[in-house]
């Protein structure tokens, strides 16, 4: 488990807590393909490392660890926000507050049958839809142009079309897009580090 109580939240994203160089962590080497991406997401503050000088940078993320990251990239007033509109997230639990301010910002969405499901591990095509609402894209898609293992029937072809389309998924390369893979740290920097939101928090 990633998070376990606040005073690990504190720990893990405490604003430039440990806010330095991506190198400097013993698990990213000096050519690790997403390491320009990890030190400018660690400089804003967004993701840290660990107390043990590891960023983990393949270890992959939960749902309810993605709202946290996109509340602190979007300073949204988590203090403000009682509970989460969803039945399995209850008040009590150290995510609560994130949920509910992404929720409410419309960055993170809940299942049909209403839940949330905090714990679930965070897959690639969830990732890139969440991605692509955090930029506000919205553009006609071409199916022609999908990878081949995303059918045009596949429920977020538009959001994938999207992604590629303005540079998103440049670091997948073997024409698979693996919609169900589980996402990563790293893979979630060399995203974020390309939208808005964190080149204009950059000098």
């Amino acid at each position: 488990m990633f998070f376990r109580n606040k005073r690990s939240v504190l720990i893990i994203f405490s604003c430039f807590a440990l806010a330095g160089l991506a190198t400097a962590f013993t698990d990213v080497p000096a050519d690790y393909w997403a390491g320009p991406e990890i030190d400018r997401l660690v400089r804003i503050g967004v993701l840290t490392g660990y107390p043990d000088g590891t960023f983990r940078p393949e270890q992959g993320l939960n749902r309810a660890e993605l709202a946290t990251i996109l509340d602190r990239l979007k300073l949204l007033p988590v203090a403000n926000v009682q509970a989460a509109p969803f039945p399995d997230v209850r008040p009590q639990y150290w995510a609560a507050g994130y949920i509910a301010a992404a929720s409410k910002a419309g960055l993170v969405v809940g299942y049909p049958d209403r839940t949330f499901r905090p714990t679930f591990p965070l897959d690639r095509v969830d990732a890139i839809v969440t991605v692509v609402r955090l930029e506000g894209l919205a553009e006609p898609y071409d199916w022609r142009v999908l990878y081949s293992d995303v059918s045009a029937e596949h429920w977020a072809v538009r959001y994938v079309y999207v992604a590629k389309k303005n540079g998103f998924l440049d670091y997948i390369t073997d024409g698979l897009l693996e919609p169900s893979k589980v996402f990563s740290r790293g893979e979630l920097c060399w995203m974020l580090a390309r939208t808005k939101l964190v080149k204009n928090k950059l000098p």
